[in-house]
């Protein structure tokens, strides 16, 4: 194919996208990615996994299972679409019978397409409730006469008018799960009691957040942090409140105001929650979090920091001081080798300014040639904007994402606390 133009009519013969416009398909064709299989080359044997679609854009494949083919494909055609919405082992293997370019769409492409185009969403729901129709339909010409036929076509609408309500109810239930969400923020009267020289900037990539920043107060310690959970939206929103309760519990509960013995408490009570001794390998949860958390003792001056993965800065005039951070995972078990989280202990100056942040900001595409935005830039960023007040700093922190993302999708949700002593 020569262009966008030619790759959206090709895609628009793929019945998941055929309701979907066409200026939608000319936005996401760049998405898909290029795969080139010579001739007897095997693209996927059956019962390998299956998280991608593929289309023919030249040549010819057969799926198959061993040496009986069940139908030869080219120019146009399409095979493993549903893979797109359900991960499920390949059923059947496909080969090269010649030279052969394919346009492949991962699931988790799709997904984020989903998550941040409405109109496309329901361009692919409406395809999908089509596809359902008219398979249901097919088969009552099969089976049933034709007042049978009838009354199958009504019972479709019904089924198509209940999908339409429960992704309604969907809708709504994950609007007012941000309610929630926010409801389990720290408050503005708690911001300007205990760090009223800060800004906090929260941008979710999606409705719900994976991300979250939290604040309290201990036995003379001003605690504060930024969790990134796995993964964003709902699944990302469902770990944030476990990780928020069990923060409260560590404070609350355990009055903890250590950082180190926070994250240990922490990471055992993530694996009591999610990874229960009666589950099995198979059914282990894999999610956690990347967080730093501070404390500071502005009496005595000064700071206690522990971390995992998610590092904090102090600019200290024109210099970044850059507080390392351990690997080991929240959740996993501790063992021999790893029995504590680091704990930091830093004096600070009066003006040192503070920030702990997740990683979408850094990892953001964008710019002149989609790169990532970067840890360099940040740092000089930093640095830039030391004499700015807070509102200031935050509204231009804000800008410079938006300017360097451009018309590229958000890629992960994004948290930034500064505080200024």
């Amino acid at each position: 194919m020569s262009n966008v133009q030619e790759r959206a009519e090709l895609l628009a013969q793929v019945s998941i996208f055929s309701e979907t416009k066409k200026e939608n398909l000319e936005r996401i064709a760049n998405l898909f990615q290029f795969v080139v299989i010579e001739e007897d080359e095997v693209l996927f044997h059956k019962g390998d996994p299956g998280d991608s679609m593929y289309v023919v854009e030249k040549g010819k494949v057969k799926v198959h299972e061993g040496d009986h083919t069940f139908v030869e494909l080219d120019h146009g055609k399409y095979f493993g679409d549903f893979s797109l919405l359900d991960s499920n082992f390949r059923t059947a293997s496909v080969t090269a019978l010649e030279h052969t370019e394919l346009l492949r769409l991962d699931q988790i492409t799709f997904f984020k397409i989903l998550g941040a185009d409405p109109d496309f969403s329901r361009g692919v729901l409406k395809s999908i409730v089509k596809r359902f129709y008219d398979k249901d339909y097919m088969e009552a010409m099969l089976a049933r006469k034709n007042a049978e036929i009838q009354k199958q076509s009504e019972e479709i609408a019904l089924q198509r008018d209940e999908i339409e309500k429960k992704n309604k109810n969907i809708t709504d239930s994950i609007n007012y799960a941000q309610r929630i969400q926010n409801a389990i923020l720290p408050t503005k009267d708690l911001i300007e009691k205990l760090v009223p020289d800060s800004f906090i900037l929260y941008l979710p990539k999606d409705i719900v957040s994976g991300d979250f920043y939290w604040l309290a107060e201990k036995n003379g310690r001003i605690l504060l942090s930024t969790v990134d959970c796995t993964g964003h939206g709902v699944p990302g929103a469902f770990m944030s409140i476990v990780g928020n309760n069990i923060l409260k519990q560590a404070v609350n509960e355990q009055n903890l105001n250590c950082p180190a013995q926070i994250l240990n408490f922490l990471s055992r009570s993530v694996h009591e929650t999610l990874r229960q001794s009666t589950c099995t390998t198979d059914d282990e949860v894999k999610d956690g979090m990347d967080l730093a958390v501070a404390a500071l003792d502005l009496e005595k001056m000064m700071l206690y920091f522990a971390a995992v993965h998610n590092p904090m800065y102090i600019v200290r005039g024109e210099e970044v001081i850059q507080f390392s951070t351990d690997k080991h995972p929240i959740g996993e078990p501790f063992n021999d080798e790893f029995q504590t989280y680091t704990l930091t202990e830093f004096p600070l100056e009066k003006g040192d300014t503070i920030y702990v942040f997740s990683d979408g900001y850094v990892d953001q595409f964008g710019g002149p040639k989609r790169k990532k935005f970067m840890t360099r830039r940040f740092r000089d960023m930093i640095v830039e904007v030391r004499d700015m007040p807070m509102d200031e700093r935050r509204d231009y922190f804000e800008k410079v994402f938006v300017e360097w993302r451009g018309e590229t999708e958000q890629y992960d949700d994004i948290c930034i606390f500064c505080v200024r002593v």
